[in-house]
């Protein structure tokens, strides 16, 4: 069962880049495990403000300042995420008020 073990571990590891990836796997579903708590926020702000970077900088190419577009973008995002908290958290509301009932 042994030999059987090592041949296999030779055979799929005897590549140096095969072990990278794999401790590089490794450590980071470690890292998101124990952390991801931690983590999560920091990834949706990188996410957000790669998404929110296209809109900038086409008003950018428009010819408007910069400092003027991200205002813009910001205030148009967070009308739009205002607007859907309370479009779906009144009908959650709704919702809770007939399951009640």
């Amino acid at each position: 069962m042994l030999d059987m073990v090592r041949r296999w571990y030779k055979r799929r590891f005897s590549d140096p880049d095969a072990v990278s990836l794999v401790v590089i796997l490794l450590f980071g579903f470690i890292t998101i495990y124990f952390f991801g708590n931690l983590i999560a926020p920091l990834l949706v702000a990188i996410v957000l403000a790669y998404l929110l970077e296209w809109p900038v900088s086409k008003l950018c190419a428009l010819g408007m300042p910069r400092t003027l577009s991200v205002v813009m973008v910001i205030l148009l995002f967070i009308s739009l995420m205002l607007l859907a908290y309370f479009w779906f958290g009144a009908n959650n509301l709704e919702s809770s008020r007939q399951l009640v009932e």
